[in-house]
């Protein structure tokens, strides 16, 4: 953390005018926030799933958003650091807000490069009033990664010193890999819930998919969802099928029912075993 801490005290001190921070939140990748902080209505649940001990599966990505909230003009610097270093690789994107009629929604991404300065409000586009921005941070988990826990900590820093902890639980379990190739389903509407990408990922991926490229929300969602269909065929039939009807489209779960569907993969996949053909 020594580097980290150099780098943005001496930005600071050249900065000396830089506001500073209100708060920083993490969500899951079904939670999107607008530019003012607040959930959107269409994937919004009634507590949101907290983000302190997520389990991941190896050789697969796993994303959350990053909201930071800020006051006009505040200039800050973005970090993320593992223990023990070099456990995961990752990217940060920006995730840039485009006008609907149902407000605005967070949807392309653009990869952040480090080091990771910041200002709000977004330079980009024109958000009258805008507080909040919004990142998405994209977890590599190496199919080596022995299973443990790993600290992932997201911290920013404006007057102070603000830290978003995590206790990462790497489970046994290893997702085959998704193979390469051309990309030919379109994604859903910007405008549906967030885990409607994740539902027709589940839906349409009867055998091997390839992922579609990053270059918005939507299809990092589609890629995880295409894990989670790799990782199902690996189960026997049975299990397979319990798992995809878990999710739950209660309205107290929001968007985030569909993690319901991965909670119980993951945990099918960890206490029963796979089936040897379906990894090939």
């Amino acid at each position: 953390m020594g580097l980290v801490r150099a780098a943005a005290g001496l930005w600071l001190a050249v900065c000396s005018w830089a506001q500073t921070v209100h708060s920083l939140r993490l969500y899951s990748e079904f939670q999107r926030v607008d530019p003012f902080g607040q959930i959107l209505a269409v994937d919004r649940s009634s507590k949101p799933r907290e983000i302190l001990s997520p389990a991941v599966a190896r050789n697969s990505f796993f994303s959350i958003h990053v909201a930071v909230t800020a006051a006009p003009k505040a200039m800050y610097f973005l970090a993320l650091q593992s223990y023990p270093p070099g456990a995961f690789q990752w990217k940060i994107y920006r995730e840039s807000f485009s006008n609907h009629s149902s407000g605005w929604i967070p949807d392309t991404l653009t990869e952040e490069r480090p080091p990771y300065f910041e200002l709000m409000p977004d330079t980009e586009v024109n958000i009258p009033g805008q507080t909040t921005q919004l990142y998405l941070v994209d977890v590599w988990v190496p199919p080596d990664t022995p299973s443990s826990s790993v600290r992932l900590e997201v911290l920013v820093k404006s007057d102070s010193w603000r830290i978003a902890p995590m206790e990462v639980r790497v489970l046994p379990v290893t997702v085959p890999a998704l193979p390469q190739g051309q990309v030919v389903e379109p994604l859903p509407d910007v405008k549906l819930s967030a885990d409607a990408s994740a539902a027709k990922a589940m839906a349409a991926a009867t055998s091997a998919s390839p992922a579609p490229p990053p270059v918005n929300l939507r299809a990092i969602i589609y890629r995880n969802a295409l894990q989670d269909a790799a990782l199902a065929r690996t189960l026997h039939p049975e299990a397979a099928e319990r798992c995809r009807g878990a999710s739950s489209k209660q309205d107290r779960l929001g968007a985030e029912g569909y993690l319901r569907v991965r909670d119980c993969l993951y945990r099918t996949a960890w206490k029963e075993p796979v089936r040897p053909q379906a990894l090939k």
